[in-house]
């Protein structure tokens, strides 16, 4: 028993490897140009062994998708288990959100493939099959809600609720990949002004 534990936990801590791998070269070599061999080199593991665990480049593709699509769930979660009212909701999302990007380098990484895969051959196919798309169309229209909700309550700026959601969703996009752009000369927009666009003054 604690012999197939500890294998279990091998088999984790390599798929695991190979995803930060794949994601890390995706990054630095673009999707057409990355082979496996380069994925299996950076994760330092065998090309066998990343064949044993994703049968192809398409397989690592959307494995990374699906991981961004987590990201996205959770971001649902939030919107439709929110707090009291529309602008507490939506601001502990966009909160989470810019944390996120701040904190945590892979998120930016991941924001941007994301867009990098879809311009990509067979790369908008890949991320339907994913869930990534649908869990993008729900973020739109749950946002859509919660900024149509706000508008009623008087907390929230006019405006049609499915424009700022799309324009909400670029805004984010934009700031992880101006992150990675400008790196250490990045500034982290304040909560503020990442959310001023809709959230109406006292």
């Amino acid at each position: 028993m604690q012999r197939d534990k500890r294998f279990e936990q091998m088999r984790v801590e390599t798929q695991s490897k190979i995803e930060d791998a794949a994601l890390q070269t995706f990054l630095q070599n673009g999707i057409s140009d990355t082979k496996m061999q380069d994925i299996a080199k950076a994760a330092n593991v065998s090309a066998g062994v990343t064949y044993r665990y994703f049968s192809s480049k398409d397989e690592l593709i959307k494995k990374v998708l699906i991981n961004a699509g987590e990201g996205l769930q959770n971001a649902n979660n939030t919107l439709l288990t929110g707090a009291k009212s529309p602008k507490s909701t939506f601001m502990a999302l966009a909160s989470h959100m810019l944390s996120e990007i701040n904190d945590n380098d892979d998120a930016a990484k991941l924001a941007t493939l994301v867009y990098q895969i879809l311009g990509s051959k067979n790369g908008y196919e890949l991320a339907k099959a994913s869930g990534l798309i649908a869990q993008h169309t729900a973020l739109k229209d749950n946002l859509a809600k919660i900024f149509s909700l706000g508008q009623d309550s008087g907390e929230f700026k006019l405006g049609d609720p499915y424009e700022l959601s799309c324009f909400f969703i670029s805004t984010f996009q934009g700031v992880a990949m101006t992150k990675l752009v400008l790196s250490e000369q990045f500034i982290m927009p304040s909560l503020a002004t990442f959310t001023n666009f809709i959230i109406k003054e006292n």
